[in-house]
């Protein structure tokens, strides 16, 4: 489950705009030589609620997906002639993961997705224990050659909700399956040495 790609590096032309230095002061300090960006297309989940079973080769074919963000409520105080403001408390956004309803082999989408929630619930054994179900997943994000990436870990993540797509006779595109990602916090970190598997 990637959203792998198979683009040669290249050299690409970064315009409009420029690059603003990070010294105050120093005006314009890099040419588009050097830029590095980072595509929307760059990036591949590792493992979902810990599991990467199904991730290599190409069972799930992930479309899109979001990022974490945060939200920090503000907490006010009233002084003598001001109102003083604080943070408050962290909220972690669920993220969205859309996959292709697709079957690779003898693999489903659907089915492997369905497998997912119903480590949340099932008809059967109604809900399931946090313990079971709460687990970590994994995004890396990185530039076209690979010289520089962030991988995102959430923490205690479990599907929320899953929106099978709808369906219609007059468009020809792929159904597509929606997954809301809810976790309880997350964190980025950096490195230079990682390259996606296959290439």
């Amino acid at each position: 489950m990637t959203s792998r790609t198979r683009h040669q590096p290249h050299k690409e032309n970064i315009t409009p705009g420029f690059i603003v230095a990070t010294d105050v002061g120093a005006g314009i300090a890099a040419t588009e030589n050097n830029l590095k960006p980072v595509y929307q297309y760059t990036w591949e989940i590792v493992n979902l609620f810990e599991d990467n079973r199904n991730l290599f080769p190409t069972k799930l074919l992930a479309k899109e997906a979001t990022l974490p963000t945060f939200t920090i409520t503000k907490d006010t105080v009233d002084g003598s002639s001001l109102v003083y403001k604080y943070a408050g408390m962290v909220t972690w956004e669920d993220i969205r993961i859309t996959f292709y309803d697709v079957v690779v082999g003898s693999n489903k989408a659907s089915q492997i997705i369905k497998d997912w929630r119903e480590k949340v619930w099932s008809v059967k054994s109604g809900l399931s224990s946090p313990v079971d179900y709460k687990k970590d997943s994994v995004i890396k994000v990185y530039n076209l050659d690979f010289s520089a990436w962030t991988t995102w870990t959430l923490y205690g993540s479990w599907p929320q909700s899953v929106k099978e797509g709808d369906l219609t006779y007059t468009a020809t595109e792929i159904k597509v399956i929606d997954v809301t990602i809810a976790y309880d916090w997350a964190d980025s970190s950096s490195d230079s040495n990682y390259v996606p598997e296959g290439y």
